[in-house]
């Protein structure tokens, strides 16, 4: 996650999501809340203990709500937030139509270009 978030297209090239420019204190922070959120770690206190503090979360909440991730994204704690498009949680399941957003030439389409 934290790889994803630093840079999604060094992590996958297909990737759509746009590099952030997060530190890595912001991913970290970002990280840490997501996991919160979700199940229980695998037993390794150390990383428990992180994962637990307060301040980290509260940084990570902080940082997701600057950077807008939940204008694409669905995160517990930010169901009210202004969305800007679609949600993408689950983007990989799209079909490539649905991924064109009006940018994807077809290579047998021909072009139309008017002279001035």
């Amino acid at each position: 996650m934290f790889n994803w978030l630093k840079n999604p297209r060094r992590f996958s090239p297909h990737a759509t999501m746009p590099s952030l420019r997060l530190s890595d204190w912001e991913a970290r922070s970002i990280v840490t809340y997501i996991l919160s959120l979700s199940k229980p770690l695998a037993v390794d206190a150390a990383l428990r203990a992180k994962v637990a503090e307060a301040a980290t979360i509260d940084r990570g909440k902080t940082l997701l709500s600057k950077r807008g991730c939940y204008g694409c994204h669905d995160i517990a704690g930010f169901e009210n937030g202004e969305r800007i498009g679609p949600e993408l949680t689950t983007f990989g399941n799209k079909e490539p139509f649905e991924l064109a957003f009006g940018t994807t030439l077809d290579k047998d389409a021909k072009v139309h270009v008017e002279e001035s």
